[in-house]
C-alpha cells in the first residue's frame, strides 16, 4: 500500500499560499492527484476553471469560497465539488490560517488555472 507521509509532501509556494502535494503522476499516480493548500488570512484567491471535477475539502479553519459568482461560507469538514469549468475562487479566509484538502484527476487544466501539480 503506498503511503505518503506529509515530511515526503513536494512543497511549493504560490500567490502567497503553500502547497504540498501528496500523489500526483510524477510521484507514480496513473489517475489521481491530492494535496493539502494551507492559505493565510486576508488572502485572496486567483479564479479558475478546471477542465475536470475537483473536490475540495476544508480541513481547518473558516472560509469564503465563490462558485460560479456563487459565495459560501464554509467552516473545517465542508466539502465543494466543484464541477468542470465551475469558476471557483477562496475570497475570504477569516482564520489565522486556513488548510484545504484537494483532489482531482491527473488531466485537470483549464482557463485561469495557477495550480502546478509537481
Amino acid at each position: 500500500m503506498p503511503v505518503i507521509r506529509s515530511a515526503d509532501a513536494a512543497v511549493h509556494q504560490a500567490h502567497g499560499s503553500t502547497f504540498s502535494s501528496f500523489v500526483a503522476p510524477s510521484r507514480g499516480s496513473a489517475q489521481l492527484c491530492a494535496w493539502q493548500l494551507n492559505v493565510p488570512a486576508g488572502l485572496r484567491g486567483v479564479a479558475h476553471r478546471p477542465t475536470r471535477e475537483e473536490v475540495l475539502l476544508l480541513l481547518e479553519g473558516e472560509l469564503t469560497v465563490t462558485l460560479d459568482g456563487i459565495a459560501t461560507v464554509l467552516a473545517a469538514g465542508d466539502v465543494v465539488l466543484v464541477p468542470a469549468s465551475g469558476e471557483h475562487r477562496y475570497i475570504d479566509c477569516a482564520s489565522p490560517e486556513v488548510r484545504i484538502g484537494a483532489c482531482c484527476s491527473k488531466e485537470v487544466g483549464g482557463i485561469g488555472t495557477w495550480i502546478l501539480i509537481p
